[in-house]
């Protein structure tokens, strides 16, 4: 959820145990289906099979974007409500099971608590709690506070997620060379009930929602983005990270303008192999990679088909196969041919084409996973010394005109869900020792 998980909020999407459960009904339906055909649909799209013709995208208004055309078709990928991503719960010695070591604090300073911020806004909402826009007392500086409840973790069997959420943000900050595209975890701390992890402060709010203000971004800043999206994803996997949940609404602008991911709430780290390694089914719908989808053990490379679907939508307004039924965006990942709207360049439609490629051995980052999409011809303009060392101007810089501007006022004028009362947690509490505090010594 990090700053945006507010938008675990979106209803396409499935978190809880209900929705998954209907999901995965829905595509073991479909795999019985194909069965009875005796004719089991081509996973692989060849080159040779891609179209590029005009699409209902050639008409999406670039200043002010409905949700369907005359036709009723999608134009405009809405809004979903709570919850927005999906995994299987974890099983007991599952090889993608992480440990739960904690932080600890140090017992010199004053402990971090929800007494330490003045929470301002709601920035958005999700399945487990909410993203406030807070101000440290100590330092006056504005962060982005996500509050998770822990009796809704449980219940939808997610404490082993958020353990790892707080494992990877922790082992991204003890990195000597740190990613400038990947938001900071600052304060982390937890009461009785609830639990709390604090963010760098990104004014510019989601990609999405930049996206559904234009309908689609130029290919000058949409490739700004993506080789900022792109670097960060090249720098998780070479931690042996796989991200899980790329989509616009865990991409987060700052006030320069500048890309920042978010949420590693379905990351999983130790994971070196581009093809193999895992098969939980998690991620959001959209954004699948089919080998997800066909149930088949998958690697790093589902983070590059999640790249390829973001770019997609930057360029377009919409993912590829997108629809409002799920059941037709399902059958359109794993069986159609993409489709590329005539006016995208011959390099945007080469790069699409690479990495939506349904066969994760034949899909581009599949080789040597960054340095395969950086030698991309689509990428050629692209300074990768310059982006690495954050010199590059992205080409947009967000309004400032007040505070939280760039949020969904959906939110924004939403009220409140404060604790009571600050109570301690309680012995045996399973997230004893979730704690972090950036301004103790221990950790400067």
């Amino acid at each position: 959820m990090g700053q945006s998980t507010s938008k675990e909020n979106r209803g396409r999407h499935v978190t809880n145990a209900r929705h998954e459960d209907k999901l995965a009904s829905l595509l073991a339906k479909t795999k019985l289906q194909e069965e009875k055909r005796h004719d089991p649909p081509q996973l692989e799209i060849q080159t040779s099979r891609i179209v590029k013709q005009p699409s209902l995208l050639d008409t999406v208004n670039s200043t002010r974007v409905k949700n369907v055309d005359a036709q009723g078709r999608p134009v405009r990928r809405l809004k979903p409500k709570a919850p927005s991503s999906t995994q299987t719960p974890p099983c007991l010695n599952s090889e993608d099971e992480t440990g739960s070591s904690f932080g600890s604090r140090d017992s010199a300073r004053e402990p971090i608590g929800l007494r330490s911020f003045e929470v301002l806004k709601v920035l958005g909402k999700g399945s487990h709690g909410k993203v406030y826009l807070v101000r440290f007392k100590g330092n006056q500086q504005l962060y982005a506070m996500k509050q998770l409840k822990k009796r809704e973790v449980v219940k939808n069997k997610q404490v082993e997620n958020t353990i790892r959420e707080f494992n990877v943000n922790k082992l991204l900050l003890e990195q000597d060379a740190r990613c400038p595209y990947i938001t900071t975890m600052r304060f982390a701390f937890h009461s009785r009930s609830r639990l709390y992890m604090v963010f760098d402060y990104c004014l510019g709010g989601e990609l999405y929602y930049q996206i559904g203000k234009r309908g689609r971004l130029p290919e000058s800043l949409a490739r700004n983005y993506a080789a900022e999206i792109a670097l960060s994803i090249g720098y998780l996997h070479r931690l042996s990270i796989v991200y899980r949940d790329l989509k616009p609404e865990n991409l987060l602008l700052d006030a320069d303008g500048h890309v920042n991911l978010v949420d590693f709430g379905l990351s999983l780290d130790g994971l070196d192999s581009p093809t193999s390694g895992s098969t939980s089914f998690c991620g959001t719908t959209e954004y699948l990679a089919p080998e997800i989808l066909q149930f088949q053990s998958h690697g790093s490379c589902v983070d590059w088909w999640a790249f390829g679907m973001v770019l997609y939508e930057m360029l377009t307004g919409l993912p590829p196969w997108y629809s409002y039924n799920q059941n037709e965006v399902i059958d359109g990942i794993k069986n159609k041919p993409l489709v590329l709207p005539s006016y995208l360049s011959e390099h945007a439609c080469s790069v699409l084409t690479a990495l939506l490629c349904k066969d994760p051995l034949q899909r581009l980052g599949s080789d040597r996973d960054l340095d395969d999409i950086a030698r991309h011809p689509f990428f050629q303009q692209v300074q990768w010394s310059d982006v690495a060392q954050r010199k590059c101007k992205v080409g947009f810089v967000p309004p400032d005109s007040g505070i939280a501007c760039n949020f969904d006022t959906e939110f924004t004028d939403s009220k409140l869900d404060l604790e009571s009362d600050y109570h301690s947690p309680c012995e045996g509490d399973p997230f004893t020792g979730f704690y972090y505090d950036s301004e103790d010594p221990v950790n400067c």
